[in-house]
């Protein structure tokens, strides 16, 4: 388990509107969803599957948010997925950055992570496969035998 902050992904035109806090896009925002990067392709790696990404977790108020900051952003995501696997594709580019593409970089992130913890769950512990015996998968948890 991880302590990063939840993923937001059900922003919605009428936040924008209200100018609360799930429609504006700020240096929060951007830590938690850079921070999110880090972990998973930290956690890839780890898992022997090896995404080398630049992060920047600092950002603070009076940071600019440049295009080719929130590009770089884009292209880390892009290549998690690339790197493992994913359900819902990513937006093309940075440009023009709304709620609907910041709803779309944290649903992706959450889908990986979910997958990942899936992944770890079920893998298979040393000494519960063996050669010539039953196939027995096991985990914390559950108990499969085919």
């Amino acid at each position: 388990m991880n302590n990063l902050p939840n993923l937001i992904f059900d922003r919605t035109q009428a936040d924008v509107e209200a100018k609360n806090a799930k429609g504006q896009y700020n240096a929060s925002d951007l830590n938690r969803v850079e921070g999110w990067c880090d972990y998973l392709a930290s956690t890839l790696t780890s898992f022997s599957y090896p995404i080398s990404i630049v992060t920047k977790t600092n950002w603070t108020a009076s940071d600019m948010r440049y295009a080719s900051e929130m590009e770089r952003i884009r292209k880390n995501i892009q290549k998690i997925m690339n790197g493992f696997h994913y359900l819902t594709q990513i937006k093309p580019n940075a440009e023009f950055f709304d709620y609907i593409k910041a709803n779309n970089w944290e649903q992706i992130l959450f889908e990986i992570n979910s997958m990942l913890e899936g992944m770890k769950n079920y893998q298979v512990y040393s000494g519960v496969a063996s050669s010539g015996q039953r196939r027995m998968f096991q985990n914390r948890f559950r108990h499969f035998s085919s």
